[in-house]
Formats: C-alpha cells, sequence, structure tokens
C-alpha cells in the first residue's frame, strides 16, 4: 500500500508540474501577442518611443567656491 501511494503522490507531483509549465506558456503567450504585440504595433505607427533618454536634473554650475548658506534646504 506505501509503494502505491508513493507512485500516486510522485504521479500527482509530476501532473502538478506539467499543469504549471502548461499554464504559464499559455498566459505569457497570451500576453505577448494580444497586449504587447499590438501595443508596440501602434506605438511604431505613431512614433511613440518608450525607452527614450529623458535629459537628467543636474545643472552646470561654475567653479567658484560656495559659503555654507549655499548647501543648506537645496531641495
Amino acid at each position: 500500500m506505501k509503494i502505491f501511494l508513493k507512485g500516486v503522490k510522485k504521479g500527482m507531483y509530476c501532473f502538478g508540474d506539467l499543469l504549471t509549465n502548461m499554464n504559464n506558456l499559455v498566459l505569457l503567450f497570451l500576453s505577448y501577442f494580444l497586449v504587447l504585440g499590438p501595443t508596440a504595433i501602434v506605438a511604431m505607427i505613431v512614433g511613440k518611443k518608450f525607452l527614450e533618454r529623458k535629459v537628467c536634473g543636474w545643472k552646470n554650475i561654475s567653479n567658484k567656491s560656495f559659503d555654507k548658506k549655499y548647501f543648506y534646504k537645496q531641495f
């Protein structure tokens, strides 16, 4: 009886693993081809680029010396 139950346990584990892999495959396939694909095509048609670099927030300043008051409450 113990051998039979160990076999059932192993079989259920393999079945659950198979269902997990199939579920992930189907969900990723649907999300890619039904959401990301059309979004990318529309973005190409419109001319939108999602990964463009933005201008950074750094400011150029001259190399003059500052007193301590300048460094308090900068933001």
